[in-house]
């Protein structure tokens, strides 16, 4: 049930009331102060509404009020002093407000509640300092005051409170060091304080309670080694401290710490060489420039890594055949170290790699044809190395989204699928490559042979005159039973042409048997409708088939669009336009599907002249609150932070600049990302990956987009 208008004030006649809540409702007004007559109040929940205007300063009225939370509201002005009164508040959440507005917003200095449990104050864009008074409560298991604009040093004195279990701060302004004995007295469960700018080291004693999961400080200068302890500690799942100044080695307990899935160690002073064996949880290892040394390592427990970023580091020797055996590995990155000799000729198990740099090497011998059977490779780079010979003819089968094989000593033809102009720099500095065609910017190869004498060509030209007769004969022939066939099967009266962006598994023909009657599931305006291919019973695809015949496209005899094929809203603007098809055509379209799922609105939702697209990137422009643009059906307050993720990236998607959409690569990558958010910043997103910067400061990006731009 989703209720509307204001709290009337009438309720407090229950004169037993002792809990209302008001959780994801649509109540309006200000702060209801009508509730402080309601003498037993001990639990209020406002969150998820529509409040605005200021706290009242004589909120300390509550008397006996345990836990208040108007989290996910537009509540201004300052967190009044008076909520530092509430002797009994156990739970105080303030999360998601604009208490920045129209005054500086601060935490108040004076804390006399001493029974607080839980503190979140986060993403309201407060300033000023942490109070040194919270490190007066001693039970006090959760403190959360990131995304905010806090400054100055936090209190030492918070780094000995006996019952913290989760300390989150990140993306503030905090400099100075970490409080030296954060988790020596209590069991810290996670450390967040990643974007900062805090100096100094790690504590010691972070897992000091045996209960640590993760570490996250990426994008701070924190220095120094990272602590023993962390070696010790059985219980971590992630630590992700990229971006910094720490040195020295690993501690070795922590490559192999039993349940460690992330370690992101990037852009440090890291040194030291790799272990053959590492956690056999570990999925994800990022150690990218730094300088680390020695071999590439064998072991069997690296089985389980998904991505290995080892780019610009020191290390040597060649490639292991062992390397090829991690099956489930998509990204592989050694460029930029000193990796020689050939490359593996046989690749045990590399089905699910996507992306393969190892250019800026000493790499040489012949590329194996084996790594152009590779069946879900997109980005290859094997550039500035020292490689010989041809490119292996498999590379024909290969849609290579990124292809980069330049700076090497190649020779021969280039493979004909590659002679694209999308690849006019895969190939420069080979003096030895030639291409068919003048697409590319090489060499046309000579294919002129010697003459032969008059008495040797007259049979052959007599031998081919007689071949050309019969193929042409042949298909005559062909052509005609084809003919007769698509007479009879008017159903398929249309031509059809396949684009794929990636590697298919079926072809134009698994198509068309598969538009039956019984693979209906949708009709859509009389003249579209939808079908299932199914081939052994297995889906593979929907196909769209036009029946026109004419906390659709092109008038006969001319080269311009007419009529454009598709529904409206999932339509990318460039494509009405120009009628070419790419991949940023899909992002656009998926897109829309993001944003359908996350509003509960249709494509076409909007007026004649807009879409739902255009509402949404609206709707970020004006610089109006997330939550009021989700579907309030299925919005929980567990999964709100997902939703405002999955609309963000949905605005994204369908920006009006094709170039500015990600590719789908990279939005699988981002959702993949966010499913782990600890190691990424947790939240709304993250910056220690790839794929997630560009949601950051997306109004920015948003606010730039105009119909001249497209």
């Amino acid at each position: 049930m989703n209720i509307n208008g204001t709290i009337p004030p009438f309720i407090c006649d229950l004169n037993n009331l002792t809990v209302l809540d008001c959780f994801n409702n649509s109540f309006t007004g200000m702060f209801p102060v009508a509730l402080f007559n309601c003498s037993k109040l001990q639990f209020l929940d406002l969150s998820q509404n529509l409040f605005v205007g200021f706290i009242p300063d004589d909120i300390d009225r509550f008397s006996r009020l345990s836990s208040l939370n108007v989290s996910g509201n537009n509540f201004t002005g300052n967190i009044p002093a008076a909520i530092g009164l509430l002797q009994k508040l156990k739970e105080l959440d303030f999360d998601q407000n604009k208490f920045n507005e129209p005054a500086i917003g601060e935490i108040p200095r004076v804390v006399e509640a001493l029974n607080l449990v839980e503190i979140d104050l986060s993403d309201n864009n407060l300033t000023g300092t942490i109070p040194d008074d919270f490190g007066k409560l001693r039970k006090l298991s959760l403190l959360k005051l990131f995304y905010n604009q806090l400054s100055g040093e936090i209190p030492q004195s918070i780094g000995r409170l006996p019952a913290l279990v989760d300390f989150s701060l990140y993306s503030n302004n905090l400099s100075g060091v970490l409080p030296p004995e954060l988790g020596r007295y209590s069991k810290l469960k996670t450390v967040e304080v990643s974007s900062n700018r805090l100096i100094g080291r790690l504590p010691a004693f972070l897992c000091n309670g045996g209960n640590l999961v993760g570490v996250a400080a990426f994008d701070n200068n924190l220095n120094g080694e990272l602590p023993e302890s962390l070696g010790n500690c059985s219980s971590l799942l992630i630590v992700s401290v990229s971006r910094n100044a720490f040195s020295g080695n690993i501690p070795v307990g922590l490559w192999t710490a039993f349940n460690l899935t992330y370690l992101l160690l990037s852009d440090n002073l890291f040194m030291g060489e790799l272990p053959n064996e590492v956690s056999g949880n570990l999925s994800r290892l990022e150690i990218s420039n730094n300088k680390f040394s020695g071999k590439i390592p064998t072991g069997a427990s690296w089985r389980n890594l998904v991505v290995f970023n080892a780019s610009n580091n020191l290390f040597s020797g060649t490639i292991p055949q062992e390397l090829t055996a991690l099956s489930r590995l998509t990204t592989l990155l050694l460029d930029r170290n000193q990796l020689s000799g050939s490359l593996p000729s046989d690749i045990v198990s590399w089905k699910s790699l996507t992306t393969l740099n190892m250019s800026q090497n000493q790499l040489s011998g012949q590329i194996p044809e084996e790594f152009g059977s590779l069946p879900n490779l997109l980005e290859l780079d094997f550039s500035e190395n020292q490689f010989t010979g041809q490119i292996p003819p498999q590379f024909n089968s290969v849609r290579f989204t990124f292809l980069n094989l330049s700076s090497n000593h190649l020779t021969g033809e280039i493979p004909i699928s590659l002679e694209n102009a999308a690849y006019n720099n895969s190939f420069l500095n080979n003096p030895g490559l030639c291409t068919r065609s003048s697409l590319l910017s090489l060499n046309v190869c000579n294919f002129s042979t010697q003459k032969s004498s008059e008495n040797s060509t007259k049979p052959i030209a007599l031998i081919s005159s007689v071949l050309a007769t019969v193929f042409a004969l042949a298909s005559l022939l062909s052509f005609l039973v084809i003919r007769v066939y698509q007479k009879k099967k008017q159903a398929l009266d249309s031509e059809w042409k396949l684009t794929s962006f990636q590697k298919l598994d079926f072809t134009v023909s698994d198509i068309l048997s598969g538009l039956t009657e019984t693979n209906l599931i949708g009709v859509e305006d009389q003249e579209k409708y939808t079908v299932w291919l199914r081939i052994d019973q297995v889906l593979l695809c929907a196909v769209k088939r036009i029946c026109n015949d004419k906390k659709l496209l092109v008038k006969k005899g001319e080269a311009t669009v007419s009529v454009v094929a598709g529904s409206f809203g999932y339509i990318a603007p460039e494509y009405a336009q120009t009628a070419r098809m790419n991949e940023k055509i899909d992002v656009y379209s998926f897109g829309v599907v993001l944003l359908e799922l996350t509003t509960g609105k249709e494509a076409s939702f909007g007026d004649e002249n807009t879409c739902l697209a255009d509402w949404a990137r609206r709707h970020m422009n004006e610089g109006r609150p997330i939550v009021d643009a989700l579907d309030k059906e299925i919005m929980e307050s567990s999964c709100l932070d997902e939703m405002s993720f999955v609309f963000q990236l949905g605005v994204k998607c369908t920006n009006k600049l094709p170039s500015a959409r990600p590719s789908m690569r990279e939005v699988l990558q981002i959702l993949l990302h966010y499913s782990h958010p600890l190691a990424y910043g947790v939240k709304n997103m993250g910056r220690d990956g790839d794929a997630i910067p560009f949601l950051l400061n997306s109004n920015q990006v948003y606010a730039s987009e105009s119909d001249e731009n497209v």
